[in-house]
């Protein structure tokens, strides 16, 4: 199956507003990399972060690698196949 098929699965298979749940594999300035058991990873940006204190995330006081983590699908990026979850609560119109 090629990657482009295996995406549109992917992308099925976890419709927005699911909750996930995966292990923090690389943390960044901007956010945390969370491996869910699928091919392609997940992004979870600082500013979808819940209960985050910014001093502790940059002196790995928070949201390390290894750790597990929840959050709801959000929306996908097509250009770099990557899933964005969020720990936010969001109004539905």
């Amino acid at each position: 199956m090629d990657d482009i098929n295996e995406w549109h699965k992917f992308k099925q298979k976890y419709p927005i507003g699911i909750e996930v749940e995966g292990k923090i594999i690389k943390k960044m300035p901007f956010g945390v990399f969370v491996d869910i058991g699928e091919k392609f990873l997940t992004l979870l940006e600082i500013i979808e972060m819940v209960g985050l204190n910014y001093d502790h995330y940059q002196s790995n006081q928070q949201f390390n690698v290894g750790d597990r983590v929840k959050g709801t699908v959000g929306g996908f990026t097509d250009n770099n196949k990557q899933m964005r979850i969020t720990q936010k609560k969001r109004k539905r119109t």
